[in-house]
C-alpha cells in the first residue's frame, strides 16, 4: 500500500506555488538541452524530485516515492532512467558525441521537434491535472489495495497529469450536464406562486450551549426569469429580535441581491450593503448571501461525478460544483449533493474564498406538497471552523396566499414585522 505517513504538521500540502518551481525548472532549459528523446523524461523526473521528494520528510517516503518515478521513467522510455546523482539536473548532463555533433539513438525525434510536440502539451496538462493527483494520492491513504494495485493507479495517473492531453470535450460535458442539472432543479421548482411557513432557530455554540429564535417566513416566486424571488423574515421570539424583519429582492447576476432589515428598537429601515453579505444574520451560521434565492445563472456548474447518496444509498446523488460569478461573494465555490430521482438538495458544501471548506449545509425530513414540491422540514448548518451550527425547524407550508409585489417592499417592512 502507497502511503505517506508525514511526521512533520502540513509538510506534505501542495500548492500551485509548488506546481509553478516545477513550471519553471522546465522552462528555464533551453531548447538546445533536447538532443536525446529520453531527455525530457529525465528533466520531468528531476523537477519532480526537486519540488516534492525533497519535502518528505523520511527515507521510507523518498524511497517509494523514487520507485514511482522509476516505473513512470521505464514506462516512457522502454529503459532504466538514467542516474544523474542527487541535485544534478538532466539539464547539465552531456550527452555523447562524434565530431563535436550530438549522437542521438535510432528512431529519436530532433531537440526542437521534441520541445514543440512534448514541453508545451506537458506543462499544460501538469497545470491541469497535478491539483487533483495529489487529491488522488491522499485519498488513496485510506484505499485498501495491494501494493501493485496502488503503484499501478499511481503510475497511470502520473502518465496521464504530465504527458496526455485532456480533450476539451471532456470540460464542456462536465460542465453541460452540471447546468443541466442545475436548471432540471429550478424547473421543477417553479410555479408555486408564493408560500408562507412558520419556523424556529436554534444557535448552538461550540460548549453546545443553545439559543432559540422563532420566525415567519414569507417568499414570493418570480413571474420574470429575468428576476429573482422575494423574500421576509421576520422574527418573533425571542424579545430581543422580536420584530426584527429582513427583506431581501434577489437578483440575476452580476446585479447584486437587494436587501433591507427593519429594527424595532430603532424604527427605522436599513439598506444592507453589497460589501455586508458575507455578514452573519442575527448571529447565526447563515450569511446574508445564504438567504437570498439561488438563481442559476448566478453561478458556472459544473458536474463532479455521480455516486450512492449519503443520505440513502439505494439514490444516486450527481455531485455539482458552483462557482459564484459575483466577484463579493464569500464563497469560492459550492459542491451541492442533488439525487437525481426527485432533484433535491440533501447537502452543500460552502468553500470561503482561500478554498477552505467553511461550512456544511444538510436538508431533511423532505416533504411533497401539491404533488410535485418537496420542501425540506430541518436545515442543519454546521460551521467546520468555529464548531458552531444553526437548525432551522419548518412547520407546514402554505401555498398560494395570494401575496403580490406591494407585500415586499421596504416601505412596508415595519407592517410586514408585527
Amino acid at each position: 500500500e502507497l502511503k505517506y505517513t508525514p511526521t512533520v504538521a502540513g509538510n506534505y500540502t501542495f500548492t500551485l506555488k509548488d506546481l509553478s518551481r516545477l513550471f519553471q525548472g522546465v522552462l528555464r532549459t533551453p531548447k538546445s538541452t533536447y538532443t536525446q528523446d529520453n531527455v525530457l523524461v529525465q528533466l520531468w523526473r528531476h523537477e519532480a524530485e526537486r519540488v516534492f521528494s525533497d519535502k518528505l520528510v523520511n527515507l521510507q517516503d523518498k524511497d517509494k516515492f523514487k520507485k514511482e518515478l522509476d516505473l513512470v521513467s521505464k514506462q516512457l522510455t522502454g529503459a532504466a532512467p538514467a542516474k544523474t546523482g542527487k541535485g544534478r539536473p538532466p539539464s547539465a548532463m552531456k550527452s555523447p558525441t562524434k565530431r563535436g555533433k550530438s549522437v542521438s539513438r535510432p528512431g529519436s525525434a530532433p531537440a526542437a521537434d521534441i520541445h514543440s510536440r512534448c514541453v508545451a502539451p506537458a506543462l499544460f496538462v501538469d497545470f491541469l491535472f497535478l491539483p487533483p493527483l495529489l487529491i488522488f494520492l491522499d485519498r488513496m491513504k485510506t484505499m485498501k489495495t495491494s501494493t501493485a494495485t496502488t503503484a499501478s493507479l499511481t503510475a497511470v495517473a502520473v502518465i496521464a497529469a504530465s504527458f496526455a492531453i485532456m480533450p476539451l470535450t471532456g470540460a464542456n460535458a462536465s460542465n453541460e450536464k452540471g447546468l443541466a442539472i442545475a436548471t432540471e432543479v429550478d424547473n421543477r421548482d417553479k410555479g408555486w406562486g408564493d408560500v408562507t411557513v412558520e419556523g424556529e432557530m436554534v444557535l448552538k455554540n461550540k460548549a453546545g450551549n443553545e439559543s432559540v429564535r422563532k420566525f415567519r417566513s414569507t417568499i414570493l416566486e418570480a413571474a420574470d426569469a429575468s428576476e429573482g424571488d422575494r423574500s421576509i423574515i421576520t422574527f418573533s421570539e425571542p424579545r430581543d429580535v422580536r420584530g426584527t424583519a429582513l427583506l431581501t429582492h434577489s437578483k440575476i447576476e452580476p446585479d447584486d441581491d437587494s436587501q433591507w432589515i427593519f429594527l424595532p428598537a430603532v424604527k427605522r429601515v436599513k439598506r444592507i450593503s453589497s460589501s455586508n453579505r458575507t455578514g452573519k444574520f442575527v448571529s447565526s451560521e447563515f450569511s446574508y448571501e445564504d438567504l437570498g434565492s439561488e438563481e442559476v445563472a448566478d453561478n458556472d456548474h459544473i458536474w463532479l461525478e455521480d455516486a450512492a447518496c449519503e443520505h440513502d444509498a439505494a439514490l444516486t446523488c450527481a455531485a455539482v460544483e458552483s462557482r459564484p460569478k459575483n466577484k463579493r461573494s464569500g464563497y469560492s465555490r459550492r459542491v451541492s449533493f442533488i439525487d437525481l430521482d426527485e432533484y433535491r438538495v440533501h447537502r452543500i458544501d460552502f468553500s470561503n474564498r482561500r478554498g477552505d471548506l467553511e461550512k456544511s449545509l444538510r436538508f431533511e425530513d423532505y416533504r411533497p406538497y401539491e404533488g410535485q414540491f418537496w420542501r425540506a422540514h430541518v436545515m442543519i448548518m454546521d460551521n467546520s471552523q468555529t464548531g458552531k451550527s444553526t437548525r432551522l425547524a419548518w412547520g407546514d407550508y402554505s401555498f398560494r396566499q395570494g401575496l403580490t409585489e406591494r407585500d415586499f417592499t421596504p416601505q412596508g417592512l415595519p407592517k410586514a414585522s408585527r
